[in-house]
Order: C-alpha cells, then sequence, then structure tokens
C-alpha cells in the first residue's frame, strides 16, 4: 500500500496510475489518502446536468476535473479523498465490481472508525460509520451532487451519506475513489450547500484539521 501527495490534477493521477498499473504485472494495492489545496469539482464519467455544473463553477472560478469513475459530481477542498487501485482477483479486495466496492468501502469505513476514535470523540471501540443498504436521499439534488442520495456500502452517519465512492474496471485491475466529507462546504454552488459533514454531526461544529486527519488515515495503513 502507498501512500501519496497530491498532484496538480488528482483526477489525471489517478487516470494514470490506474492505467499503469492495469497493463503492469503488479498485484500490490495503491491506496492512499489525499486532501485538495482549493476548491475544486470532480466529475463522473456519465455526470448528467454536466455542461449546468461546469457554466455555474466556472463563474465562481471553481475549476471542474473528470474523473476516470462514475458516480456524481463532488466537491473538494472541505474533504478527504481515497484512491484504490487493485487486482479483481485480489484475495482481500477482489471479485465483481459490487463485491469489490463493498470490500474496499468497508475497510474505509473501519479505518474513517478508528481515525475518530483516536482522536477520542467516542467511547473505545464504537462505530459510528455504517454502511447503508439501500437508497436514501439526504441532500437537495440527487442528479448532481453525489452525497444526495447513497446506493449499498457506502459510508452514513445517523442517516447522512458522508462517505460517497465510484469504481471503474479495467482489463485485470480495478480503481475505486471515494470522498469524505469532513467539515461544511464553503461555496455558493447551489448543488452542494447542504452536503452532510463530520463537523455538523459529531464534532459540535468544530472544523477539523484535514490534513491532520488524512496523514492519521494514511498512518493507519501502513
Amino acid at each position: 500500500m502507498l501512500s501519496m501527495v497530491q498532484a496538480l490534477n488528482p483526477m489525471k493521477r489517478d487516470e494514470e496510475l490506474f492505467q499503469e498499473f492495469d497493463l503492469s504485472q503488479e498485484t500490490k494495492p495503491i491506496f492512499f489518502f489525499y486532501t485538495w489545496d482549493e476548491l475544486a469539482i470532480s466529475i463522473g464519467k456519465i455526470q448528467r446536468k454536466r455542461g449546468e455544473l461546469i457554466k455555474e463553477a466556472e463563474a465562481l472560478g471553481i475549476p471542474c476535473y473528470l474523473r476516470p469513475t462514475g458516480g456524481r459530481a463532488v466537491l473538494h477542498g472541505s474533504d478527504i479523498c481515497y484512491t484504490f487501485i487493485g487486482t479483481q482477483n485480489d484475495n482481500e479486495f477482489g471479485g465483481t465490481m459490487q463485491e469489490s466496492f463493498k470490500k474496499v468501502n468497508l475497510k474505509i469505513i473501519e479505518l474513517i472508525n478508528v481515525a475518530i476514535n483516536s482522536k477520542k470523540l467516542l467511547p473505545s471501540s464504537s462505530s459510528l460509520f455504517v454502511q447503508s443498504d439501500s437508497d436514501k436521499v439526504v441532500c437537495n439534488d440527487s442528479k448532481i451532487n453525489c452525497f444526495s442520495s447513497s446506493v449499498s456500502n457506502e459510508g452514513l452517519i445517523n442517516g447522512q451519506k458522508i462517505l460517497g465512492a465510484a469504481q471503474a474496471m479495467g482489463s485485470r485491475s480495478f480503481i475505486q475513489q471515494g470522498s469524505i466529507q469532513v467539515n461544511p462546504v464553503t461555496s455558493n454552488l447551489s448543488y452542494f450547500k447542504d452536503t452532510p459533514n463530520l463537523t455538523e454531526l459529531i464534532n459540535n461544529g468544530e472544523p477539523w484539521d484535514l490534513k491532520e486527519l488524512c496523514s492519521t488515515l494514511n498512518l493507519c495503513l501502513i
């Protein structure tokens, strides 16, 4: 497992890593958490209303990047993201798209719970994050914002989607990209105003230090 720093365009970085991994004989997964240095939007390959979203974002000076995975749009800058690249026959994380999606998200949920517990916000061994098992609208626009609804095996807190993810398959491997909504959104973009976050749900409105929490999560991978 590998810890990486942010590149100028994390979506392009992830796509190149995925392509190189898929063409290689490598079997050891690439797995890391990272933060964004500025507000940005990542857009899924089959994003609905893409033009409408990009137009509003550009008017506010917010760059948009196309993900190599599917899913809806994510506003970055107040979140922690992860990238996982592994083989489809990996003993721990492999399987069909649905199976590997579940396995990776279970690991992410486990790591988030460990990181939160390390901050002594919960009783020892408590599990705050749980898996979603059905669609549930939790935000304001189900057509654009990734966090407006959930699919099975994403991460919820009190019924609110905090962990979202999307995946793509290669010839022998797969990539999964995800976002953990940590602090409140700091943008006037209408599509993302009501996105749930850890700060408001469990930290009494006190913003988290994103880089510190990200470092804690990466340390959990060692």
